[in-house]
């Protein structure tokens, strides 16, 4: 019910160039989401190791670090629209440059520049929606459930295609980019700031501000640490370990799992955030994340598999959209740019930390203990998340 009001206000206010903002968005998802099953598979059939995989994975989390806040920064000075517009026609050219290398400094240049043009993407988009929806929460919460409708619909794409050949996955995902970047050509143009009053410096915010950031850009760490070891790690544990030995399309469907759960869930999470608390739905996605990676090193068959992959999408559906919007309610406008830069380095420091220490424990200590420590990373995080949100809002 919830979803539909949404849905209601959104046809309201739609226009040809807000359901293109929204298109070009699910494509540009839709492509990368479509080898993040096979990818890390694809790499093990080549003879990568699982430490390979995650130095892999890492350099992209070492560009989005670098990129996003700048990104940030620059995206009122530069424009939304040319952004998002250079990062979907790159994205496609990196794509395809995937299916041309196979040796490691190849895939690690390659996914650097991937998280360079991907953190545009987002930056920019999130800038769009954000200027289109007057409501923060329900500005994010679409934002959020059109990438998970992307990671519906990827993966399983991915899945099936892969059965024809690995490198088949590659090229469907450079075609659906492609598609994405004339798309963008009609999204709409970002608003008009007065350029005397935008702020690229922290020195510009005040106390309260900074003290905002700081807590929401590192809380959203482990989140996306979690994430990352997900995508990284669950393809390969499924396809390798005897508990499962699945396939390319089980493994899809798996993986597709997480955005199913998180397609109406930022809907529902953001109208419970205004009458139980933002803080409180941040703490039970934190609780649902974790509970995803402790029953993944005890589980058998496919079935609990995308149980663990909803628990997982429905966590993120939680954190995401509400810490986002609690951030960008307390955040001046001359602010925001910057604030969603930096908030998304916090997000691209858990992308870069996941892979390599997970990476490291699955191949020296095995898949169950890597994943059973991470759930515990995670249950640290929600006992000093619990006392800081409360500090942060007397």
């Amino acid at each position: 019910m919830v979803a539909i009001e949404w849905m209601q206000v959104l046809k309201n206010q739609i226009t040809l160039s807000l359901l293109l903002l929204f298109s070009s968005q699910l494509i540009s998802r839709t492509a990368v989401y479509v080898i993040s099953p096979v990818f890390p598979i694809y790499m093990r059939d080549l003879g990568f190791t699982i430490v390979d995989l995650g130095i892999v994975s890492a350099s992209l989390g070492i560009a989005l670090i670098i990129f996003e806040p700048l990104w940030g920064s620059l995206i009122n000075r530069l424009g939304a629209k040319k952004i998002f517009l250079s990062s979907t026609l790159l994205t496609a050219s990196i794509l395809f440059s995937y299916t041309l290398v196979r040796d490691l400094t190849g895939f690690v240049f390659l996914q650097f520049l991937a998280g360079v043009f991907g953190s545009a993407g987002a930056v920019s988009t999130r800038t769009l929606v954000w200027q289109v929806i007057p409501r923060k929460e329900k500005a994010f919460g679409t934002w959020y459930s059109i990438s998970a409708a992307a990671g519906v619909i990827g993966p399983v794409i991915g899945g099936v295609v892969a059965t024809q050949g690995y490198v088949m996955a590659f090229y469907a995902s450079t075609i659906i980019a492609t598609i994405a970047f004339f798309l963008s050509f009609g999204t709409p143009e970002s608003k008009n700031t007065d350029s005397t009053s935008i702020n690229t410096t922290l020195k510009g915010m005040d106390k309260q501000e900074r003290k905002i950031l700081i807590l929401t850009s590192t809380l959203i760490v482990l989140p996306y640490f979690l994430r990352t070891v997900y995508i990284t790690y669950m393809p390969v544990f499924a396809k390798e370990s005897l508990k499962f030995l699945l396939g390319p399309i089980e493994i899809g469907i798996a993986v597709a799992a997480i955005g199913v759960s998180g397609f109406f869930a930022p809907f529902v999470f953001s109208e419970l955030a205004g009458k139980k608390g933002v803080k409180n739905i941040i703490i039970l996605g934190m609780i649902l994340q974790a509970s995803s990676f402790i029953l993944l090193p005890v589980i058998t068959g496919f079935p609990m598999l995308c149980l663990t992959a909803v628990l997982l999408g429905l966590g993120e559906a939680a954190i995401s959209p509400c810490m986002m919007a609690f951030l960008i309610d307390k955040i001046r406008l001359s602010n925001r740019g910057l604030a969603i830069g930096v908030y998304g380095a916090g997000e691209d420091i858990g992308i870069l930390t996941g892979p390599l220490v997970a990476g490291y424990l699955y191949q020296d200590y095995g898949a169950e203990f890597a994943l059973f420590l991470v759930a515990v990373l995670m249950v640290a995080n929600i006992i000093v998340a619990i006392p800081l949100f409360r500090k942060i809002t007397q």
